[in-house]
């Protein structure tokens, strides 16, 4: 299955976007984000992991794809079972989402010691530490975010590594949480 995935994975810089197809996810957007990224001479693959729960974004990413000539660099891969294999083989998870209540991907992501860069919704710096274990970027600027966070080496790296030393477990949630409420 690896290999399969492997395939795939043949860019200099490999995005991942994941999630269930809804207006809330903003997949959409990416397309835009994806042909600055283009523009300012960035070589990347970008995919997008999700079902085509909802028919009207899923549309609009595929006209957006073709409006902002990025079926080269954006490509979206459907629903797959197992999604950490792509996201093992990323170099980093993006969320365009506009709000999220606890994002697993996040998790997941730190597991997989993938850094992030996440739009800034209400609770995003709650999961990510700007600057340090991740990014929050407002979704006009996230082209500059992640360009920047690749022309960078040793700020992607040090990024990585804050990433999957924060924790994903449940006693790191139950500290943060007790932090909270003492």
């Amino acid at each position: 299955s690896r290999d399969v995935v492997q395939e795939h994975f043949d860019a200099p810089i490999n995005i991942i976007s994941l999630g269930r197809f809804a207006n809330v996810k903003r997949f959409p957007m990416i397309p835009r984000i994806a042909a600055s990224l283009r523009d300012k001479g960035l070589k990347f693959k970008w995919w997008i992991l999700g079902p085509a729960s909802d028919e009207v974004e899923s549309s609009k990413l595929k006209q957006e794809i073709a409006q902002y000539n990025v079926d080269d660099c954006v490509e979206w891969i459907g629903n797959r079972t197992n999604p950490y294999p792509y996201i093992a083989l990323s170099d980093v998870l993006v969320s365009t989402s506009i709000t999220e209540a606890c994002p697993m991907i996040f998790t997941e992501a730190r597991i997989l010691k993938k850094p992030i860069v996440s739009a800034d919704f209400l609770t995003a710096s709650e999961f990510i530490e700007n600057g340090v274990d991740g990014c929050i970027t407002p979704l006009e600027m996230m082209a500059d975010c992640i360009y920047n966070l690749f022309s960078e080496h040793s700020k992607l790296e040090s990024i990585k590594r804050a990433s999957s030393e924060r924790g994903s477990g449940n006693e790191e949630t139950l500290n943060r949480f007790c932090n909270l409420v003492n």
